[in-house]
């Protein structure tokens, strides 16, 4: 786990193998440092990646997540339900980016599950019914 403690710096993956994550000074994104977009967008592409976009007000991150489901990863909104402010999943699920919309306490194991669900021939990803409901 890492956690993004500069005000000052966004939480970034760097490019390349084996995967190093920095910080790097950079405007704020939709008014925010560090920004949930920036972090989500070093990662969009890179094979394997898993994405969650939880409770939070604004649109932060619903690029990011939109742009790691486009490049082949899984992605998850927080439902309404379970959110204390639908704000970044609302903006995220109305957008298409979310492969799912999981109560929080369903999301950890969607994450798992599905990270070791994909399909061999790459066409997709195969999840069970069970693990959206």
């Amino acid at each position: 786990v890492y956690v993004a403690h500069d005000p000052d710096r966004h939480l970034v993956v760097q490019p390349g193998e084996p995967a190093r994550c920095r910080l790097k000074a950079q405007p704020p994104r939709h008014g925010h440092r560090p920004s949930v977009d920036a972090l989500f967008e070093s990662v969009a592409g890179r094979p394997g990646v898993a994405a969650a976009l939880l409770t939070g007000m604004g649109a932060d991150g619903a690029e990011g997540l939109a742009r790691i489901k486009s490049g082949g990863g899984f992605t998850i909104a927080q439902n309404e339900e379970t959110c204390v402010v639908y704000g970044m999943p609302r903006v995220a699920v109305e957008r298409g980016a979310a492969d799912h919309v999981l109560p929080l306490n369903r999301i950890a194991a969607a994450i798992f599950g599905g990270s070791m669900s994909r399909d061999p021939g790459g066409a997709g990803t195969a999840f069970s019914r069970e693990m959206a409901r």
